[in-house]
């Protein structure tokens, strides 16, 4: 059972439930069934709960933010007052793409924003705690965890916190050794709903908001059945489960299921949730502070989205933090969009509002009026399945496309449905727009997940808004369906037109239509819509991606030759523009581009002369692909997408602007970087002095795979270089590994490798190569010291039947750090003795200060003795961490956050601050 399937198992609340109060309501004290099996005791339970809320807090992005967080605990203490329970209880409000609330063993319950916002009455949210209690009171997620411990390892008893924290890890090692066989989820939820009822009848809320709300959210429409579904088996799970919860209400007295009025406060709270800004900061922890500085020019992220307004007044520029809004003539900034992580924003048909989403599940829709610079609509939309691997939003920001996938006996099938996004009504459901079975749902999905994970996006079908939002259509092979927009029906069209835009389509105008002659063709005919007469033959398009733009004469292919995207005139059926950017658009004779760094030119067409220039303001980082510091804390170096850049943290100025690069370290006045291929320069090192411009290079010879990792490049060879192309290498091919100066390319060491590995981890602060191999139940690590090859330690790990995996590990002084796919890092001499195992990834530690840095959810980063496993202490700045590192000397602390704002922290001032308190 691998560590999602355990939390998806203990995460024991799926559809969650709701209610709001009455007149007064005199039930019996309320008789607790609890979970048979239980070996903790409610002390032992919350112990129990700190280990589990420790592994989970990677997964989870708790919002710190008192205000939002009072109410929810609020209610929750009402609900507690009525149930026999001596636990302690913690209520957050978390940031999740789906409508959903859970709870962890030891009290530790957690709602989401999106279902807050689902809810439509105190009562109704009221319920949702309810339910995710009678879990925590009938002791559900800690009988889990008994039978767990009694079939894993044999244990029937368990004493201590500690005690508690080693007999979790070792479930952990051993969770893939047996089955376990579990209580059935049905029975756990109708005993927590039992419960629930009760508690929320005691405490002044309606037991009936409680049923409305799962009918809501399970969909079970009113739990209709038949005596035939029910005699042979065919009642949906939810469908019976709400028959219960509505036999369980009727026994209760009427006053005690009666409907209250909603009160403004609880409608008011509501609006503040829903209209929460993710971005903005939230709560800090930071003792110990040195200093902080604020890095200029800061780096932009990669620009996804370039749109006009249809009349050529507006630019939108999007990137992966905010969409960034400007006139066009003059070009200017008016102002900033927080739009983190969003999908492709548009202008509305008049320009006046631009609409976008975030979250393709159940998306977050957000309306911005232009004049206003404000938000005028935001959206929570539950979706069925709570999934759309592809999804579209009208221009209004009025309808939602999902194509959501169905699971059958032998595949899969997408159908196509459509949200009406003020109410979550549904419009259209089009079953089995396109299907995959068999083998093709196997190439399916390797396609799918290949073009994810690197990409973002899919296109399973062909599917587009028209421009003047007329019409959504979407079409596969011989399958289409056509939504009138406007009149909010489905039309049908000749069984000719689906087969034409079957094989992929996009619209030029509201009439005309650029279809694919066949699935992956080279060239597009333009052709009428929505009669799909012939106008012009053979566009020649590539063989790549094909997207519309603001001028119906206009369209942009990508990959183009060498370059990343160019510009075609439907006209002339020439290409008019290759470009070096990776995002554009146009409009009449003037397209807008991203420039190399990150700035957007607006120019003419079709001679590319540039008219005007604008500096985009600063965005939020969603991560950072590498960053790396100078061991006296006086520079940084990191990189995000397309770039990348160094800076003096002394004064905060950027030194040099780059393109990304591979690595980076500093040696006295040089920082060299691993720079890749570009265009037609071919891949160096980079020399760059500081502070000047003075730069030479290298350039790296062969056919070897080169990584740099701090002061070495590590040249990989392989038996199968020939065989594919070289950025595809595989760790169980290669044959040899050299250690390479990174300032010469002078080899320093070699290091055969007659045994298969099967991985290679490198760590360069910890100045650490490990060479990977195992052998069944075993993964053996061998340590070597990167700068020069010299073995350190070896070190032998059970995995019982691969009940874990080794992602990091590292050497620091005296001890080992092994990180694993169970979210932990595990302390070891260098002797093998275990010393401790602490929760977090992405290590660093520093043998001189004796602490292990680790990250634990996305703002913070908990710091443990290395000698122990103790914990010290966890910070956090309010924004999400995106890298940390200590300096040469372990006396500091570096963190760098999402709005590229660095700190320095006194490593001792944290652990006294620990340790007096003050945290």
């Amino acid at each position: 059972m691998g560590l999602r399937r355990l939390v998806a198992f203990l995460l024991l609340s799926t559809a969650s439930l709701f209610s709001q109060t009455a007149p007064v309501c005199t039930l019996p004290a309320i008789q607790v069934k609890s979970a048979p099996g239980n070996i903790f005791t409610e002390a032992q339970e919350n112990q129990l709960g700190d280990v589990v809320v420790d592994q989970s807090l990677p997964y989870i992005t708790i919002i710190h933010d008192e205000t939002l967080a009072r109410p929810l605990r609020e209610i929750g203490a009402k609900l507690i007052a009525q149930l026999p329970t001596t636990m302690t209880y913690h209520f957050d409000v978390i940031e999740l793409d789906e409508a959903n609330a859970f709870s962890l063993p030891g009290g530790h319950i957690y709602v989401s924003r999106k279902l807050i916002a689902l809810t439509q009455t105190e009562d109704e949210l009221a319920a949702v705690l309810a339910h995710e209690l009678g879990h925590e009171v009938t002791h559900q997620g800690a009988a889990t965890f008994s039978r767990l411990f009694a079939t894993l390892l044999g244990v029937h008893q368990v004493t201590t916190a500690d005690d508690i924290r080693h007999r979790y890890n070792q479930m952990l090692d051993l969770q893939a050794s047996k089955k376990v066989k579990l209580s059935k989820e049905e029975d756990d939820q109708l005993d927590a709903d039992a419960v629930a009822i009760q508690a929320l009848a005691r405490a002044g809320y309606s037991a009936s908001a409680f049923a409305s709300m799962f009918d809501r959210v399970a969909e079970t429409h009113g739990g209709k059945s038949s005596f035939f579904a029910d005699l042979f088996g065919m009642t949906k799970p939810n469908t019976a489960r709400f028959r219960k919860i509505q036999k369980t209400i009727a026994t209760l007295p009427t006053e005690c299921s009666t409907q209250r009025a909603t009160g403004d406060s609880f409608a008011k709270w509501r609006t503040s949730i829903i209209e929460y800004d993710p971005t903005a900061a939230a709560e800090a922890h930071a003792p110990g502070l040195l200093w902080q500085k604020k890095l200029t020019p800061a780096l932009r992220p990669g620009v996804k989205e370039i749109q006009y307004s249809s009349d050529g007044r507006y630019l939108l520029i999007q990137d992966s933090g905010a969409i960034h809004v400007a006139t066009r003539d003059p070009l200017k900034e008016v102002f900033q969009i927080p739009a983190q992580r969003a999908y492709p924003a548009k202008f509305s048909l008049d320009g006046q509002r631009i609409s976008f989403y975030m979250g393709n599940g159940e998306p977050r829709i957000e309306v911005w009026s232009v004049a206003d610079q404000k938000r005028v609509e935001v959206h929570e939309l539950h979706v069925k399945q709570r999934e759309c691997p592809q999804s579209e939003l009208s221009a209004d920001g009025k309808v939602f496309a999902c194509i959501q996938a169905r699971e059958v006996s032998d595949g899969v099938y997408f159908d196509l449905v459509l949200y009406d996004v003020s109410n979550g009504a549904e419009l259209l459901r089009f079953p089995k727009i396109r299907d995959a079975t068999g083998w093709n749902a196997y190439v399916l999905l390797r396609q799918y997940t290949a073009v994810v994970n690197r990409h973002g996006s899919f296109e399973l079908v062909s599917m587009h808004f028209s421009p003047d939002g007329h019409w959504l259509v979407a079409a596969f092979l011989n399958r289409m369906v056509a939504f009138d927009l406007t009149q909010r029906t489905k039309v049908e069209f000749p069984p000719q037109i689906a087969k034409l835009l079957g094989n992929s389509f996009v619209f030029l105008s509201p009439d005309r239509v650029l279809v694919s002659k066949f699935v992956g063709a080279s060239s597009a005919d333009v052709r009428s819509f929505p009669g799909g007469d012939l106008i012009k033959p053979d566009i020649l398009i590539g063989a790549g991606w094909v997207r519309p733009t603001e001028d119906p004469n206009h369209v942009l292919v990508g990959p183009l030759d060498d370059y990343p995207l160019g510009i075609v005139d439907i006209n002339t059926n020439k290409v008019a523009l290759r470009l070096k950017g990776r995002s554009a658009n146009v409009w009449k004779d003037e397209f807008a581009m991203e420039r190399t760094g990150g700035d957007l030119s607006v120019n003419n067409l079709p001679d590319a002369k540039e008219k005007a220039l604008l500096h985009l303001s600063d965005s939020q980082l969603g991560s950072v692909d590498l960053g790396v510091i100078s061991g006296d804390l006086s520079w940084i170096a990191y990189t995000e997408g397309a770039r990348g850049g160094v800076w003096n943290l002394a004064t905060g100025e950027r030194a040099y602007h780059l393109r990304d690069f591979n690595g980076a370290y500093f040696a006295g006045d040089t920082v060299h970087a691993d720079m890749p291929k570009f265009e037609k320069s071919p891949r160096v090192i980079a020399h760059m002095k500081l502070p000047g411009s003075a730069v030479t290079t290298n350039e790296l010879p062969g056919d070897d795979h080169f990584l740099q990792y701090g002061p070495i490049v590590l040249a990989f060879r392989s038996g199968k270089i020939g065989r594919h192309p070289k950025d595809e290498w595989y760790d169980s091919e290669v044959t040899q590994v050299r250690g390479l100066d990174v300032a010469t390319l002078k080899e320093l060491w070699t290091e055969p490798i007659a045994k298969r590995a099967d991985a290679f981890h490198v760590h360069s602060t910890g100045d650490t190569f490990v060479i990977e191999r195992d052998e069944k139940d075993v993964v053996n690590l061998e340590f070597q010291q990167l700068s020069t090859g010299k073995p350190l330690a070896k070190l032998a790990i059970k995995t019982n039947k691969h009940s874990f995996n080794v992602i990091d590990a590292v050497i620091a002084g005296d001890y080992l750090i092994v990180a694993d796919d169970q979210s932990r890092s595990t302390i070891y001499k260098t002797s093998g003795e275990e010393v401790a195992r602490v929760f977090g990834g992405y290590i660093m530690p520093s043998a001189k200060a004796g602490v292990l840095a680790v990250q634990s959810e996305e703002q913070g980063v908990f710091l443990y003795e290395l000698a122990t496993g103790k914990k010290i202490d966890t910070l956090q700045l309010g924004r999400p961490i995106v890298y940390y590192n200590f300096d040469s000397t372990g006396e500091k602390l570096f963190v760098l956050t999402s709005d590229q704002v660095a700190y320095a922290f006194d490593v001792e001032k944290l652990k006294t601050s620990a340790t007096t308190g003050a945290n």
